[in-house]
């Protein structure tokens, strides 16, 4: 997993690919019959997220959350709302956490 993550970081930043040429690069790499990658499948889970503007990190863990009640993180402004917005599932709420008032 942590190689396609670098992958994908290294196409959009290096090389200055979009969504839609990520995909293409990496749903080849799925394809090829000597390259076996880890959890291919929630590697193509991520990538339809990623076309519909997620983050693939962030399309990753949350494919790979599949099977839990929620997904907790503390990036609201994008990963929780854009989750919210496309109705995903499991749910990705951001905990509430109270400041500790500072001692005077």
């Amino acid at each position: 997993m942590p190689v396609v993550l670098e992958l994908e970081r290294v196409l959009r930043a290096f090389y200055r690919f979009d969504a839609k040429q990520v995909t293409t690069v990496v749903e080849h790499l799925l394809g090829l019959a000597n390259v076996n990658v880890e959890e291919a499948d929630r590697v193509s889970q991520a990538l339809a997220l990623l076309g519909q503007g997620m983050d693939f990190a962030d399309a990753l863990h949350l494919a790979g959350s599949a099977h839990c009640n929620a997904l907790y993180t503390f990036d609201d402004r994008r990963f929780a709302r854009r989750a919210q917005r496309f109705e995903l599932s499991p749910k990705v709420k951001v905990p509430m956490i109270p400041f500790a008032e500072e001692s005077t």
